[in-house]
């Protein structure tokens, strides 16, 4: 779960919690805060993005790295009610740069650009989603004042002068929404922050969850429903994908711009015309012509680069629906 940090105005394996998160310089090895930052965390309602909506700019990034915070941006938009629009003329905005490790400012503060770093080894789904995480205004699940019901920390193996890291903070300071502690999140410490020599720092009561604390690739359940509650989304508000189409072996073939079924444009933009499934393929082929045909373009202007790197094999489940075209999935 996501543990909501109260400010003013504010490896190799896929993972949530990766090693570049672990700055010495910053608070809690990921988290850029300012010194008025620290003194008010009594006031996070007013660090929310006002009206949900979170201006963005990409022009410090690598075109061949959009894909992976698009990706995350489409992760939001599909579970909560948070609108994540190109900056145009906003003064208050995420900039995602490739900086030196992971790392964000917390909440909304008015007229702050909040500087998003994903620098190597940060460009995977659950390290930007949890850098995104940190922007909305959330704070790191084992902070939250109930952590040591859940897990323990090994104090004697954490690196020299970085025990402050694993600071908790009372309820005064923190609100989880009474939602339960969740060794699933995106936002948790991964066993070995902050280890010295790869120690394990956190071992959890429930010895089953051990090795998945830090590991998430995507929103836990309780994610999802404390952002949406976090802020106040209405049930069916989010971005959620139409009824997948039945599979099965149809026996009528539509002809060009002719659609067989009235779902079909809503199958169409959820990418099923370019699906992986050879099943929901063949249901679109016959099916949905006219849809397929009218999605079949590339939603980007990098989608040919990113193909040519590779991407329709690395990240089928956006490049496919997002880039049809440069990948060669719907003729």
């Amino acid at each position: 779960m996501l543990t909501l940090f109260f400010l003013c105005c504010v490896g190799n394996v896929a993972s949530s919690w990766v090693p570049e998160m672990e700055n010495s310089n910053l608070f809690e090895g990921d988290m850029v805060l300012t010194p008025s930052d620290f003194n008010g965390y009594g006031s996070i309602i007013a660090g929310r993005w006002p009206n949900n909506i979170v201006p963005y700019d990409l022009s410090r990034m690598s075109s061949s790295n959009h894909v992976y915070i698009l990706r995350a941006i489409d992760e939001y938009h599909k579970h909560t009610c948070l609108k994540f629009i190109k900056r145009t003329n906003e003064d208050t905005y995420l900039s995602f740069h490739s900086g030196i490790g992971c790392s964000s400012d917390v909440g909304y503060y008015r007229r702050r650009v909040n500087n998003v770093s994903l620098g190597s080894g940060c460009l995977q789904l659950g390290t930007v989603l949890h850098e995104i995480g940190h922007s909305i205004g959330l704070h790191h699940e084992q902070s939250r004042p109930d952590r040591d019901d859940h897990v323990t920390i090994v104090w004697g193996n954490i690196q020299l002068g970085m025990k402050y890291n694993f600071d908790k903070f009372d309820s005064g300071t923190v609100n989880s929404l009474g939602f339960p502690y969740d060794y699933d999140s995106m936002m948790h410490y991964g066993e070995t922050a902050f280890g010295r020599f790869g120690g394990v720092t956190i071992k959890t009561k429930d010895p089953s969850k051990q090795k998945v604390i830090g590991k998430a690739q995507g929103f836990s359940n309780i994610d999802i429903q404390q952002i949406n509650a976090m802020y106040n989304c209405k049930a069916g508000s989010s971005t959620q994908s139409p009824t997948a189409p039945q599979t099965g072996s149809p026996t009528v073939q539509c002809v060009a711009g002719e659609d067989l079924d009235i779902k079909c444009k809503g199958w169409a933009n959820t990418g099923y015309c370019a699906s992986t499934d050879r099943g929901y393929l063949e249901v679109m082929k016959r099916k949905c012509c006219k849809s397929c045909k009218d999605t079949c373009n590339d939603k980007h202007s990098n989608c040919a680069a990113w193909e040519k790197s590779g991407e329709c094999q690395k990240n089928p489940n956006w490049m496919l629906p997002n880039c049809s075209k440069s990948c060669f999935k719907c003729n």
